[in-house]
């Protein structure tokens, strides 16, 4: 009490005390660094969007890098004397030397050498500020001010660490637990705030915004506001007896809610400054360690934190910047994780139906086996067809999620790393959303998405980079789309996709750059529902394969002009709605996974070339809509993991022959329409993200075959797709 006391009542003069450290500091600092213009040319825009972006990398892993630190050193580990607040101390330096190489490659690529940027002086960058002035004595180039601001971003984090967790001998007990909470809090509240900072200078700076707006406090629909109730409802697992014993910024509750706050505030605006306002940046306050937060705390315990959107995934393989567990080939410009094998040329989409059953694309090549893209390690919902990937990779960085809903707005949810999400509208639209693909459709490196509508025209969505979309129709001869999934179908370095339709022809449509396709017809009239795409007959073609619905599932096999020849899969009707590409026998072929509703779910053994032999996975059937397949077991066997609407999930772990041994997960039925795989929690374990007519649900994998659910936000969206991927943070 007497701490929340003392903070109220020397709030006004904190803020007094601030406000003129500041004055004076912004006098010497525009003698010192000059005033950074507020318009900017396009190539100027996209050099400090890539140095922020950058900027906001770094933070994450060297705030994560310390909370690490502090782990080891609470499991006795690392010595009791270690500082986990110095990036001397760090457990991986490797993580942060790559992210700073990543940063000073923006420099180069988007700054030193764009060339409608002007030199750093032009924006700004005079000299490097306090404390690493003697780091950067002086700057001459782009790369210059990547170092300059990577060692202030080290600097602010040491700082921020220092003040939330304070340096106290291993703390006992239940205060480990109090730590672990406040280490949660930080890094998802930082990640969002710079992100809504960036949008905001980012369109600021093309004009979409008034000038007048702060850019550093900018919030305008909450989400900010809903990040900082988490921190709020972290530290209710706090009691004031445990932070007096880690001698952290407060010894309560309430006055810690305040304090920590206020220095991510503090950091975050530092850290912004440094690449977008340096005449404003203060040195003398952001050399002083103690500075003391200017904002009041008020006790906002109750606040509740807003969980993320349901992630759901459906029959789609994701872009590069998505998460991809299965070992199916991906086409390139989608995302895919690199933990697992994921083939270079199929792109996955999620569609209402199948989670998995697309390949897919990947932004950065990743072969068969090897996934190289560096954003994301998360398998995603479908696998992809040639080589079988075992979701093992480390993740680098958190996957997000985007839903396709029915009749109610499609919902984006920003992954924090740990499970949760804080999720918002794509837009307003409000349609029959049957699927959704992501992938880098207009060639920069952001995930745009495509979703498709039944009887309307599909939505094609263009994604700033920090996860605000710009959508509008996209012109396509068919208004019956169930399915799409995305991949590089011929040699132009363009994403292309291919539609499954309903009732009417389903088609590849090759995109030119742009947003743009040219389409033509792939198979008569089938009632498809799902789609996937990797190579079937082992040649470097990408082939589809789809899922059809009272009809025989069929195979088309691409002659790599433009030009399919299709055969039925099996001789039976199907009443399949999704599929997944993957080799889960390890015979180097592809094979096909149907996920059906009135049938049992079907595995198709490929033989390599271009036919099947298929049989049922288990014999019941349990009106599956989705599948998705990973590694669930760690025992380097896919394993598969199917959305169900009137039954729990099923989970079937192979045997790596083409067996399969069957289970619910959890005992009830969560309405699954589908199912998208990744490392979402940030361990090496992939997890489970289903889309439903319910609640969205996130299962945390275990790597033994079990799961941890728990609903994704408390609402529900009436979710028919969903995909996985980095979309606000681009490579």
């Amino acid at each position: 009490m007497q701490d929340d006391l003392e903070h109220l009542a020397h709030a006004r003069w904190r803020r007094q005390l601030v406000a003129v450290l500041f004055s004076i500091a912004c006098q010497w600092s525009a003698a010192a660094y000059g005033q950074a213009p507020r318009t900017t040319s396009g190539g100027e825009r996209l050099c400090r969007s890539h140095l922020y972006a950058g900027v906001h990398k770094i933070a994450h892993d060297t705030i994560g890098q310390m909370i690490a630190c502090h782990k080891q050193r609470l499991r006795g580990n690392l010595p009791v004397e270690t500082d986990c607040n110095s990036i001397d101390n760090i457990p991986k330096p490797k993580v942060l030397r790559r992210d700073e190489e990543s940063l000073r490659s923006r420099a180069r690529k988007r700054c030193d050498t764009a060339a409608d940027v002007g030199p750093p002086a032009t924006l700004g960058f005079l000299t490097c500020p306090s404390p690493c002035e003697a780091e950067v004595p002086a700057i001459t180039s782009y790369v210059d001010v990547a170092n300059c601001v990577a060692c202030v971003v080290h600097a602010e984090s040491a700082r921020l660490m220092s003040r939330a967790y304070g340096a106290p001998p291993v703390p006992a007990g239940d205060a480990q637990r109090c730590q672990h909470s406040i280490g949660r809090a930080l890094r998802p509240y930082l990640g969002i705030r710079m992100r809504i900072q960036r949008s905001c200078q980012s369109n600021q700076d093309a004009g979409k915004i008034p000038m007048d707006v702060d850019c550093d406090s900018f919030d305008p629909n909450g989400v900010v506001a809903r990040a900082a109730n988490r921190i709020a409802v972290r530290l209710e697992e706090c009691s004031d007896e445990q932070l007096r014993s880690l001698s952290a910024c407060s010894r309560s509750v309430v006055g810690a809610m305040g304090c920590i706050k206020d220095d991510l505030n503090d950091r975050s605006g530092i850290l912004f400054a440094a690449v977008y306002r340096p005449g404003d940046l203060i040195p003398t306050v952001t050399a002083t360690p103690t500075r003391t937060p200017t904002f009041t705390p008020t006790p906002t315990a109750t606040l509740s934190p807003t969980p993320t959107s349901t992630p759901a995934s459906t029959s789609t393989a994701t872009p590069t910047d998505t998460a991809t567990p299965t070992s199916t080939a991906t086409p390139t410009d989608t995302a895919t994780p690199t933990g697992t094998a994921t083939p270079t040329s199929t792109a996955t989409s999620t569609s209402t139906a199948s989670a998995t059953n697309t390949a897919t694309p990947t932004s950065t090549p990743t072969p068969t086996s090897t996934p190289t893209r560096t954003p994301t390690t998360t398998p995603t919902s479908s696998p992809s067809p040639t080589s079988t990937a075992t979701a093992t990779a480390t993740p680098r960085r958190y996957l997000d999620a985007i839903f396709g809903n029915v009749n109610r707005r499609n919902r984006t949810c920003f992954g924090d790393g740990d499970g949760t999400f804080v999720c918002s509208d794509v837009n307003s639209d409000r349609l029959l959303v049957t699927s959704v693909a992501l992938g880098h459709i207009d060639g920069d490196s952001t995930l745009d998405a495509i979703f498709t509508v039944n009887g309307g025209p599909n939505r094609l969505c263009f994604n700033d980079g920090m996860g605000n979309f710009n959508c509008s129709d996209l012109s396509l001869p068919t208004t019956n789309c169930q399915n799409v999934a995305l991949a590089h179908l011929d040699a132009d370095g363009d994403l292309d996709a291919v539609f499954a339709n309903s009732n009417t022809p389903s088609q590849a449509c090759h995109g030119d750059g742009l947003g743009g396709f040219t389409c033509s017809n792939i198979q008569a009239a089938y009632n498809s529902s799902g789609v996937a795409i990797g190579r079937v007959n082992g040649d470097a073609n990408l082939d589809v394969v789809f899922a059809n619905v009272g009809q025989r599932n069929r195979s088309c096999l691409s002659n790599g002009l433009g030009a399919f020849t299709c055969s039925d899969v099996s001789v039976d009707n199907d009443a399949s709605f999704g599929v997944a590409l993957a080799d889960v026998n390890h015979d180097g072929a592809t094979d096909a996974i149907f996920a059906n509703s009135s049938r049992p779910n079907q595995i198709c053994l490929g033989t390599g070339s271009g036919t099947f032999i298929c049989a049922a996975i288990e014999a019941s059937s349990f009106l599956t809509r989705g599948v998705a397949a990973a590694d669930f077991n760690s025992d380097s066997h896919l394993d598969l993991v199917f959305a169900a609407v009137s039954s729990p999930p099923r989970l079937c772990l192979g045997n790596g022959a083409g067996q399969f041994t069957c289970q619910a997960i959890g005992t009830t039925s969560v309405l699954a329409q589908g199912v998208a795989v990744g490392f979402v929690d940030g361990d090496t374990f992939p997890d489970a993200v289903f889309a439903s007519d319910g609640r969205n649900r996130i299962c945390l994998g275990n790597g033994a075959g079990g799961f941890t659910c728990a609903d994704i936000e408390n609402r529900s969206d009436q979710s028919r797709a969903v995909a996985l991927g980095l979309i606000d943070d681009a490579p």
